[in-house]
């Protein structure tokens, strides 16, 4: 294909002159009207594509990293519990994003991954921080976790007495921190209830007769601990629930 004016071989004459502004001047000069058009159109492209490339590698049109959010700032857990953080990176344009890079102070007692999950492995603490950085700024935020042994459970025991719907009832826990024991008696039926107990721990069954589910609830700072394993559980058959208050005085059981 022919070139009537000739730009090319003059464009490609001008950009090899850059060296020396006195050459490209004339060089210029010596164009015609439509060729310096032309020549300025493709000098103005050339430009504009270095100084795009330019912002393009130092990050000139890249936004500062203002603040890096957390959803906790600190976290209770026990051990081999898992959880979960989630970040969220604000930016001085005004949006947000959440690429972070996570890491844990003591992976020996929390770990956590590429998303943010986390797994407790033993007692102690350990700060999780979420690092967010691009070409302008770097920011992170943490979030405290202090991580406790799950209470060991308990052991219960039943000792019926000489009134049928009447009967002791034990639960001795495994750990010496349980403020507070609640038990649960599950009825044939299924009814939950909470008998009441008297300082002597005897407890009296009157609405159903069958066999009934004893159970425990454990409390303590470092946490609960609900009944799960075989063994945390025991039943008691009640034939009869007539017997009352007055008969288990009779029969010399301390209801009062």
């Amino acid at each position: 294909m022919s070139d009537p004016v000739g730009f090319s071989a003059n464009a490609l004459t001008i950009i090899s002159m850059f060296k020396d502004p006195k050459e490209l001047v004339d060089a210029f000069m010596r164009l015609n009207k439509r060729q310096k058009i032309l020549a300025v159109a493709l000098l103005t492209a050339i430009a504009g594509a270095a100084l795009l490339v330019w912002a393009c590698l130092t990050g000139a049109f890249t936004p500062t990293i203002t603040q890096v959010m957390l959803s906790d700032g600190s976290l209770n857990m026990t051990t081999g519990d898992v959880g979960a953080l989630s970040a969220t990176v604000l930016y001085s344009d005004n949006t947000e994003g959440g690429e972070v890079f996570w890491a844990s102070s003591n992976k020996a007692v929390v770990q956590v991954d590429d998303n943010g999950q986390l797994t407790a492995v033993s007692a102690g603490s350990a700060t999780i921080t979420a690092q967010a950085s691009n070409r302008k700024s770097t920011m992170s935020a943490e979030c405290i976790i202090t991580v406790v042994d799950p209470l060991n459970g308990y052991s219960i025991s039943v000792q019926r007495t000489a009134v049928e719907n009447y009967a002791y009832i034990y639960v001795q826990p495994e750990d010496d921190d349980v403020s507070q024991i609640t038990i649960y008696a599950k009825s044939p039926s299924g009814v939950v209830h909470t008998p009441p107990i008297d300082r002597n721990n005897l407890y009296h069954f009157y609405t159903e007769t069958g066999t009934w589910t004893v159970y425990a609830a454990l409390k303590s700072q470092r946490g609960t601990y609900e009944a799960s394993k075989p063994e945390d559980f025991v039943a008691i058959e009640i034939n009869d629930i007539s017997p009352d208050e007055t008969d288990a005085f009779l029969a010399g059981l301390p209801v009062w």
